[in-house]
C-alpha cells in the first residue's frame, strides 16, 4: 500500500471582490490549476466541481482545492466574495425573493418592473427563461428537482444574479 502525501492548500486572497459581476473563472489564487466546489463537503470530497463560466454570488463563500500530480487533493481554502455594484445596478435592499427554500412557486419583486429571469443549474447551464414586465413576478419552480439554483434577474438596465433553493 503506498500513501501519498496531500498538496498543501491554495494560497492568495482569501477576500475577492468583484465590480458589478464576477464568475468562478474570475477567482485568483496563487497557484493555477485551482478547482472550485460551492461547499466544504463538496470540496473534501471531489464531487461537484463549478464550471469557471458560472456566475458568483455576493456574500458567498467559494472552497479552493489543488489536485496534486499524485491526484490527491489539498484541504480546502476557503475564498469569500464580494461583489460591488455599479452606478446603473440593482439596489439589492429593494429586491426581494421569497420563499427560499421553495417548493414550487417563487415571487421576486423589484422597485422597477422584471424584464427576464433565467435559470441556471450549478454546472451554468441555462434551464429555464421567462419574460415578464411587471416589478413583481412568480416563477414556478415546481417542475425543477431538489437542489441549488442560479437566478439572473434582469431588469430594463441591469441584471442580478441570486442563489436559491428548491425542495
Amino acid at each position: 500500500m503506498t500513501i501519498n502525501s496531500r498538496p498543501s492548500s491554495p494560497t492568495g486572497a482569501t477576500l475577492q471582490d468583484f465590480e458589478n459581476y464576477g464568475e468562478i473563472g474570475n477567482l485568483v489564487m496563487d497557484q493555477s490549476n485551482v478547482v472550485w466546489y460551492l461547499t466544504y463537503e463538496d470540496a473534501m470530497n471531489g464531487v461537484n466541481p463549478l464550471p469557471a463560466n458560472m456566475p458568483l454570488v455576493h456574500e458567498a463563500t467559494y472552497y479552493a482545492v489543488i489536485i496534486g500530480s499524485n491526484g490527491c487533493a489539498s484541504l480546502p481554502t476557503a475564498v469569500d466574495v464580494t461583489i460591488t455594484l455599479g452606478v446603473n445596478d440593482f439596489d439589492l435592499a429593494q429586491l426581494k425573493y421569497y420563499p427560499n427554500p421553495t417548493s414550487d412557486l417563487l415571487t421576486i419583486s423589484y422597485s422597477e418592473s422584471i424584464f427576464k429571469v433565467e435559470v441556471f443549474d450549478l454546472n451554468g447551464r441555462m434551464i429555464m427563461n421567462n419574460d415578464f414586465n411587471d416589478a413583481t413576478v412568480e416563477l414556478n419552480l415546481s417542475h425543477l428537482s431538489s437542489g441549488t439554483y442560479m437566478l439572473n434577474i434582469k431588469t430594463k438596465d441591469s441584471s442580478q444574479f441570486v442563489k436559491i433553493v428548491k425542495k
